[in-house]
């Protein structure tokens, strides 16, 4: 029976399974919280696999009180709604109860100037950026893998033609089978964008509907409302999940964006035109700080900065 159990929480039970792990928890109260037991440890796997940092989770909207054993761990949710199916009937249980297991999420969250490593239900890798969101179900379940990003994130998603994965974003929606791509959604500065790195994915907007189909090394971004794909000319600026920033043929501008991310900081131009980074090829770590990033950066390129404490914010002159 544990075999199935892991099998019913991995997705990959048939219907028929679902109704005999049904009948078999219904059968003794004993067999309900070893079904308990083994949801609590598939959940704190999931929180603590590769450094998941679990801020919040949040349980599906419908309540099943009279059968729920009040604790603070998201399997209460889940493995009370399941015994709630077994008590209403299996037909109840095999259709909408799997929406509600659905709707149990949890939420990762990094701190500024951090990053961390998610790993979902379904094997999919998620390497989260410095202060960035992602909000995800406990266990896959339904035609699609639904995830809601803000912030930026590596994707490398387990595949399965037959549940697409789907990134929601303040903007466009990114939706994959299998493959390695980065998302950047900051709804504040309305930036977003896709960078492909391997597989095929599609950029949908919010009427689900595919705006850009893209290839590997491709990139897509939002400027003036619109969305722009290009092809990449390197994948260096996607090295920030190693701890590396690539300067290499990145604007200033655009750089201070990528620093802000990195180091969880705030940073403002005050001057007017944009230097000129004199650098053909450069990498620095992000464990080196950002006054070192600076430094390197002033070898070849013509600005100050200043730090104001007050504020918290650094300042390009």
């Amino acid at each position: 029976m544990n075999s199935l159990i892991n099998r019913f929480f991995l997705r990959e039970t048939t219907p028929r399974e679902n109704e005999d792990l049904a009948a078999w928890i219904e059968a003794d109260a004993a067999h309900k919280a070893e079904f308990e037991r083994a949801y609590d440890v598939f959940v704190l796997s999931q929180m603590l696999l590769g450094g998941n940092t679990i801020s919040q989770v949040r349980k599906p909207r419908r309540h099943f009180s009279a059968l729920f054993v009040k604790r603070a761990a998201a399997a209460v949710a889940v493995a009370a709604a399941l015994v709630a199916g077994v008590v209403l009937g299996k037909e109840y249980y095999t259709r909408p109860l799997l929406k509600t297991i659905q709707g149990t999420s949890l939420v990762s969250e990094t701190q500024p100037g951090l990053r961390t490593t998610v790993f979902l239900s379904d094997g999919t890798r998620v390497d989260l950026n410095s202060g960035s969101h992602l909000e995800y179900p406990a266990i896959f379940y339904g035609p699609e893998r639904r995830v809601a990003l803000k912030g930026e994130a590596m994707f490398d998603v387990a595949k399965d033609a037959e549940h697409p994965f789907i990134v929601e974003t303040f903007s466009y929606d990114v939706k994959a089978v299998g493959t390695r791509f980065d998302v950047i959604a900051d709804e504040f500065s309305g930036e977003f964008s896709t960078a492909l790195l391997e597989g095929n994915v599609v950029v949908l907007d919010k009427q689900a509907q595919p705006a850009v189909w893209m290839e590997p090394k491709e990139i897509v971004r939002l400027v003036n409302g619109k969305l722009l794909h290009s092809k990449m000319e390197s994948t260096d600026a996607y090295l920030w999940t190693d701890g590396i920033v690539s300067v290499t043929g990145v604007p200033f501008d655009e750089l201070l964006r990528m620093l802000e991310r990195a180091y969880g900081v705030h940073i403002e131009m005050r001057r007017k035109d944009i230097p000129e980074i004199h650098y053909s090829y450069l990498k620095f770590r992000v464990s080196d700080g950002i006054e070192h990033a600076f430094r390197i950066l002033r070898r070849r390129c013509d600005f100050n900065y200043s730090y104001e404490e007050a504020t918290g914010i650094y300042y390009i002159d």
